[in-house]
């Protein structure tokens, strides 16, 4: 039984066990832009013709059947599974020793302290206040990721652009400040899951937040590229940090680039894409 094999190695495989009149097994992946395919196949040589005395003809076959059974859903539940015990193993640290409950105190506490202060006072008690609320948002998202792993995958679908149509207004609705544009008209149907719309916002509301403008401008728009359909979120912020794209695609991050980084949020975008099989 072979794990995996490359083309070459396959048909070679196959030659030498129809050759010598062997079962085999293995399992092939085929390479596609839009995600791997995955099949075992067996191969099982068919008994030579027999003369009337019972006395066969050589050992060796000329002819078999090849079987090909797709696995891609079973492998992807699999990757499902691999994924929740990462996603649990780095929650548990970032949330440990009750990170949430532990900052609504020191929250508390700092309200307190502003409401009757002033100076230099007050001016840490606002900072306080700040980066609580960063930290706590960073507890509340990889709680919303621990439940979004644990659910079934559930895959329906969907109008792209009008749920992005909803969302834009939403996130309007809630930072009227930002210029928010969407670039797109025609129906884009795509399987995705009940969580996309959550993703969607995310993705638009970080332009808006993170930018270094008092009225940030965002260009949202839905493209289709070849069997896909891509949506672009484009904004006039500062970009990227580096600690945001380690996080996207390094799981093994050490604990203090967890409480460093703020990517939570992309994380929990890049595993809707990912569970959308996008």
């Amino acid at each position: 039984v072979l794990d995996s094999v490359d083309r070459d190695d396959f048909e070679m495989e196959v030659y030498r066990n129809i050759t010598s009149g062997n079962r085999f097994r293995t399992q092939i992946t085929i390479q596609r832009q839009r995600g791997n395919r995955y099949f075992v196949t067996r191969f099982s040589p068919i008994e030579p013709d027999r003369t009337d005395n019972g006395i066969g003809t050589a050992p060796t076959a000329e002819r078999g059947v090849l079987v090909f059974t797709e696995i891609t859903e079973q492998k992807r539940q699999q990757d499902d599974i691999e994924q929740l015990q990462q996603a649990t193993e780095v929650m548990n640290r970032v949330l440990r020793h009750n990170l949430r409950n532990e900052l609504t105190v020191v929250k508390g506490h700092a309200e307190l302290i502003r409401s009757t202060s002033q100076g230099p006072a007050f001016d840490s008690a606002e900072t306080i206040l700040e980066t609580t609320e960063r930290l706590l948002n960073v507890a509340n998202k990889g709680r919303r990721i621990s439940e979004l792993l644990a659910e079934p995958v559930q895959v329906e679908r969907i109008d792209l652009t009008e749920h992005l149509t909803r969302v834009v207004s939403a996130v309007r609705s809630q930072y009227p400040d930002a210029a928010i544009s969407i670039d797109s008209s025609a129906p884009a149907i795509v399987e995705a899951t009940t969580s996309l719309d959550e993703a969607l916002f995310e993705l638009i509301e970080n332009a808006v937040v993170h930018s270094e403008n008092p009225s940030p401008t965002v260009e949202v728009a839905v493209t289709f590229e070849d069997d896909a359909v891509a949506v672009h979120v484009v904004d006039d912020g500062p970009g990227l940090p580096e600690m945001e794209r380690a996080v996207l695609t390094d799981m093994q991050l050490e604990e203090e680039d967890l409480f460093h980084g703020s990517g939570l949020g992309l994380w929990f975008v890049h595993w809707v894409v990912q569970r959308s099989r996008g």
